[in-house]
């Protein structure tokens, strides 16, 4: 399975990255997904934290934690549902997590908010796993992660030249949000899908 992707521009006021399929068994699945998704984190965590720098045994690869609470509760909640929805398949099944970061607009001065006043997202990432019962060797794997991890680093450094990305005050923190996204069961679903732009 190829591992090609790319980093897609942004619609609206809302930049979007897609980032290359890595296929992986289901044994590692888990540990790919944390990987990943902290390291989306650790690199939008603009709040004072020490790094806490890994080593995978079973990727193979050096990644640094985020020591958050909330990011942890949430990183492994994903996690757990994507393992427990994910079937056994020598085909591959495909799963997307994606990361939203949230910015709350200056209010009208209402007393009520309005539903333009509510949280917008102004950025996304697609991380998207292909997760078969076909055991790999930890090289390959990781072979496959570490470029993401570099695409991720870059991206990261591209966002802050192009000054999309929101002031944030001293020791806060953007609001977020981690989604497993439903993937279509056929053929013909997920042509629907993509003909109206859900998946």
């Amino acid at each position: 399975m190829s591992t090609k992707g790319s980093t897609v521009g942004s619609g609206g006021n809302i930049v979007e990255h897609m980032l290359p399929e890595i296929e992986c068994s289901f044994v590692h699945a888990g540990d790919v997904l944390s990987i990943l998704l902290h390291t989306i984190f650790w690199q939008r965590t603009l709040v004072l934290l020490e790094p806490d720098d890994q080593w995978s045994e079973s990727v193979q690869i050096g990644w640094t934690k985020v020591r958050h609470a909330a990011i942890e509760k949430e990183i492994d909640a994903v996690t757990h549902k994507m393992i427990q929805s994910t079937p056994h398949s020598k085909d591959g099944i495909q799963k997307i997590v994606q990361v939203q970061f949230l910015r709350t607009p200056k209010k009208s001065g209402g007393l009520w908010p309005t539903k333009s006043e509510s949280k917008l997202a102004w950025e996304k990432w697609f991380v998207r796993l292909r997760i078969t019962s076909n055991s790999a060797s930890r090289a390959d794997l990781s072979g496959q992660v570490r470029p993401v991890l570099d695409k991720i680093c870059d991206a990261m450094q591209q966002d802050m030249e192009q000054h999309h990305v929101p002031k944030l005050d001293d020791g806060a923190m953007y609001p977020f949000e981690i989604n497993l996204q439903e993937q279509a069961k056929t053929w013909g679903a997920s042509l629907l899908g993509f003909a109206v732009g859900t998946v």
